[in-house]
């Protein structure tokens, strides 16, 4: 059975660069469908959101949420301000959480596990969503993964990513990039962080090659954004970074044209179960690495 990541984005999210970005970097993704228009919404936008949408869910692209405000509008208060104990926070942001929230509901049959992880479409997004938090006593200890990668370019046709998604080598691909950076990555930080910085950077800059191989068999525009993973760590992999120099080390171990790590701590509305680690999210940056 297949384990999966799913990108969550806000409920305008359909109308940015970021919508065709992430649909090469997930194996699919959440669209909030609303029956009416929202906000500035036209009835046209809306028909053609639900056509996009409808055509990538039969293409296992993405999986489609039906969007009600009042149930959002409840869940916001019955459960995300309580966990935050804030007060007003960012509503695109919270939109993301609730659909992290409700991937199980909707997990397809044939799928052992979803890793669901918000994306935003540049750092100040991230950003603002994170300092909504400030209130919130506990930080966590994060780890950035920020890598350049090809995306695609301008107005490109859906068919033409679902024709590269549909490539199983690309598909493996992409598989084996992101169990890297969840289970491989937070295996070797846990064990000698510093050590292991030289193995870090090989293996990594061997998955990101055949990423875009693969990438390249795509016939759309393509361009080279940083695009910045963000993990919450777990205590194993927390502790072994915070002894002294460690952090240091491993930074200056791993750098690289192609990627680099920073850690750093947050404010998080959930904590890290008893896993390695847990992706927190996914942005998508300018043309540097960060």
């Amino acid at each position: 059975m297949a384990n999966e990541w799913w990108g969550t984005l806000s409920i305008y999210d359909h109308r940015e660069p970021v919508f065709l970005k992430s649909l090469i970097l997930f194996d699919r993704l959440v669209i909030p469908l609303p029956d009416h228009p929202l906000g500035n919404q036209t009835s046209e936008e809306l028909d053609r959101l639900h056509a996009d949408a409808a055509y990538l869910a039969s293409h296992e692209a993405a999986v489609i949420y039906p969007w009600k405000t009042e149930a959002f509008q409840e869940w916001q208060t019955d459960f995300l301000r309580e966990a935050l104990a804030v007060g007003k926070t960012d509503t695109s942001y919270d939109t993301r959480l609730l659909l992290q929230q409700r991937t199980e509901a909707l997990r397809p049959a044939g799928t052992n596990a979803i890793t669901a992880v918000p994306v935003y479409g540049a750092r100040a997004d991230y950003r603002k969503a994170y300092t909504q938090l400030t209130e919130v006593d506990d930080q966590t200890a994060m780890i950035e993964i920020a890598q350049l990668l090809s995306v695609p370019d301008g107005p490109v046709p859906l068919e033409a990513i679902v024709r590269l998604r549909e490539r199983e080598s690309f598909r493996s691909a992409l598989r084996a990039f992101r169990s890297w950076q969840t289970d491989r990555l937070p295996e070797l930080l846990g064990d000698a962080p510093v050590r292991n910085a030289n193995l870090i950077r090989e293996e990594f800059e061997y998955l990101l090659g055949r990423y875009e191989e693969e990438l390249g068999n795509g016939r759309f525009d393509r361009k080279k954004i940083a695009v910045t993973t963000v993990l919450g760590l777990g205590a194993v992999v927390a502790a072994a970074l915070g002894e002294p120099g460690v952090g240091a080390g491993l930074l200056g171990g791993t750098a690289s044209h192609l990627f680099s790590l920073r850690q750093c701590l947050r404010p998080a509305w959930k904590a890290v179960r008893d896993r390695p680690c847990e992706a927190a999210g996914v942005i998508f940056e300018g043309n540097t690495l960060v």
